[in-house]
């Protein structure tokens, strides 16, 4: 992302959810995904890029069986949505391994 950020080929309405069951806020999902994402580029992570994406992250904690959860959700991306202007376009992606997770 950090290299789609540099060369401009995020548009302005992008924004990425982060969905866990760890006990994170926003501030502390960006920081978590500042670290690794310096560890991995190392001397081609640029801060005025960094800037760029940090604002766009988001975190949630979510358990995945719990129904409850899926309504905050559904209210968390909207208003990612108002805020970012999304029009509603979601990409999902489950990182968990098969045997991890349960059906969703």
């Amino acid at each position: 992302m950090l290299h789609l950020c540099n060369a401009g080929l995020l548009p302005d309405s992008f924004a990425v959810l982060g969905l866990d069951r760890l006990d994170l806020d926003d501030d502390s999902f960006r920081d978590l995904m500042g670290e690794h994402i310096r560890d991995h580029v190392g001397t081609a992570f640029v801060q005025s890029v960094w800037e760029r994406l940090v604002e766009r992250l988001h975190y949630m904690k979510i358990d995945m069986i719990e129904g409850a959860d899926y309504e905050c959700l559904r209210e968390r991306l909207s208003k990612i949505d108002t805020h970012r202007e999304t029009e509603g376009n979601y990409l999902f992606y489950n990182g968990d391994p098969p045997p991890a997770s349960s059906p969703t």
